[in-house]
């Protein structure tokens, strides 16, 4: 026996943050994800389950607002007009020069086999499970930082021809889960054994530009656990 399933969703909302320079809408919402899932009966003590997802959640960021808590630090005063541009921001409203990103895209499979092995001996109701899952996302992000019309922070890792841009944030995780559970006794005790292993590996190359201090850095953020 074969059982089939699949699911669509959709959310959408225009967002709140006007950026008044380039005419861009922020703290947005453009998403979309599927997921279909497979069940397969070979015998009467077997049951496999599959499933898999796709989703990207495309929008501008989070609306930023410019507040300047210290008028004197030392960056405030490294741009003329700083000041000036950074109060002409609101909680909805702004000037930057920089068109924002922030996507992610997520995608994965996974899966469970169990086998109804019955009564063995003084166990009862053997039952081995395997659980395995997958799952890659993709995130490029670009900031204005400092929420102005003047060039003067930009954090990106978009990817892109120009080195500064950086590199799209990429992670991966690998789950592998195997169980095997029953009871003895006639229900008195019951048992669970099993083993977990657990990877994952993340890469992210972010670009920082101050272009007022003729300053670029480009930096690299891995890791890998398990």
């Amino acid at each position: 026996k074969l059982f089939s399933r699949l699911a669509f969703a959709s959310r959408n909302f225009d967002g709140y943050v006007e950026n008044t320079l380039i005419g861009q809408t922020l703290s947005n919402q453009n998403s979309v994800a599927f997921l279909g899932s497979l069940r397969f009966l070979p015998t009467d003590d077997v049951t496999i389950d599959i499933s898999g997802t796709w989703s990207q959640d495309q929008n501008g960021g989070l609306g930023p607002e410019c507040v300047v808590s210290n008028p004197n630090a030392p960056l405030v005063n490294i741009y003329d007009g700083y000041l000036e541009a950074c109060e002409r921001s609101t909680a909805f409203e702004f000037q930057g020069n920089t068109n924002q990103i922030s996507e992610v895209v997520s995608y994965g499979t996974w899966g469970t086999a169990a086998w109804d092995i019955g009564d063995v001996g003084v166990f009862e109701s053997l039952e081995a499970k395997s659980i395995t899952s997958w799952r890659e996302q993709n995130s490029p992000t670009r900031t204005d930082v400092d929420a102005t019309d003047i060039n003067l922070i930009q954090l990106s890792n978009h990817g892109g021809a120009d080195p500064i841009d950086g590199r799209a944030g990429t992670a991966e995780q690998v789950q592998q889960e195997v169980q095997l559970g029953g009871s003895a006794w006639d229900d008195k005790i019951n048992l669970v054994t099993g083993a977990f292993f657990f990877w994952e590996k993340s890469d992210r190359r972010n670009g920082l530009q101050v272009p007022v201090v003729n300053q670029n850095n480009l930096n690299r953020v891995q890791s890998d656990n398990w």
